[in-house]
């Protein structure tokens, strides 16, 4: 399944900062195909695995772990720039979020974005959605920290999450973590999630116009009937969005597009597609942000996965790749060696 493409918009203070590191820009993204107007413009289209690749080539060749965090403060909300304009004349903080998730997939289809409702607040979980076996480390973290800017903007520059959980493995140092997202930094989670407290979920917001606010969402609304978006890309955003929920059955998903279970099986035929495709893809995904970004044993990573076991989670891995999650690790081992 296509994963879509980015503006380079995307890149925006990415070429500055790995020279000021001591690297060369348009080496590192030559070697990924990604030309020079890229680096210095707005309107060239990559694919998110270019971006995604050029974040990690620059954290591994400059030795820089929290290259994405650097990047973050030399960002702001970039491709998202409408949409926080949107959020941030909602009511509260948890109808702002509600705006960002709801509308998210018409401005990026890379990735993933879901809000869950929790004891302890509100739990946004991310992910992206890539197809390659690339490390996602430095964009998932990169796009943490410019929510948590953007959330400080509502909040206060003091505000910093309940807690911030990650996929992948951690650095030996958390400095830069701690000072992005405060105390709690956890990694090697069964999720990409940034929590938020319940009074600072509840907040109003200065900026609330309830006026602004419905003319954008208006104009947003037309914008989003205007496009159409093929119905196994509509499944699979909805299918991902879910997974995090632990609600991501055929009903489930079915009710999130807004449609009868027997439709969506309908339509994801019509369309060369099924349901367990989708599924078969969503959990290949994970097994191989785990297998290659985090620290979890097989047996680990099968439970988070729902297998039976490490021996099923290996037939599954190697039925949709030719590869075992043994060899999948040992090929990024010797890559990063």
């Amino acid at each position: 399944m296509a994963s879509g493409f980015v503006s380079s918009i995307a890149l925006t203070g990415c070429a500055a900062l790995i020279e000021e590191l001591g690297g060369d820009s348009v080496s590192l993204a030559g070697s990924l195909g990604i030309s020079v107007e890229a680096l210095r413009g707005p309107e060239v289209m990559l694919t998110g695995e270019q971006v995604t690749g050029l974040f990690e080539l620059a954290a591994g060749r400059l030795k820089v772990r929290d290259f994405g965090l650097q990047l973050a403060r030399r960002q702001g909300p970039n491709l998202l720039s409408p949409l926080w304009v949107l959020a941030r004349t909602a009511g509260t903080v948890r109808a702002a979020l509600t705006e960002v998730v709801t509308a998210f997939d018409f401005y990026v289809t890379t990735a993933v974005i879901s809000l869950i409702e929790e004891k302890q607040g509100l739990a946004l979980c991310f992910d992206m959605r890539l197809n390659d076996e690339g490390a996602q480390v430095q964009v998932v973290e990169l796009s943490f920290a410019i929510i948590c800017q953007e959330l400080q903007k509502m909040l206060g520059p003091l505000w910093r999450p309940a807690a911030v959980q990650f996929r992948h493995a951690g650095p030996r140092e958390l400095r830069s973590h701690k000072a992005q997202f405060g105390e709690l930094v956890l990694f090697n989670q069964d999720r990409n999630a940034i929590l938020i407290d319940p009074v600072s979920a509840s907040s109003s917001l200065r900026s609330a116009s309830t006026r602004l606010h419905k003319a954008l969402r208006r104009d947003l609304d037309s914008q989003r009937a205007l496009s159409r978006r093929d119905p196994v890309e509509q499944a699979d955003l909805a299918l991902r969005a879910l997974l995090p929920t632990g609600r991501h059955n055929l009903a489930a998903v079915a009710a999130e597009m807004g449609m009868a279970p027997r439709t969506l099986q309908a339509r994801l035929t019509e369309a060369g597609s099924s349901f367990q495709s989708l599924m078969d893809r969503a959990r290949l995904d994970l097994a191989r942000r785990y297998l290659l970004d985090s620290d979890l044993s097989m047996t680990q990573i099968a439970d988070l996965l729902s297998f039976s076991g490490a021996s099923a989670l290996s037939r599954f891995v190697k039925q949709q790749t030719g590869r075992s999650p043994r060899k999948i690790r040992a090929d990024r081992d010797r890559h990063l060696d």
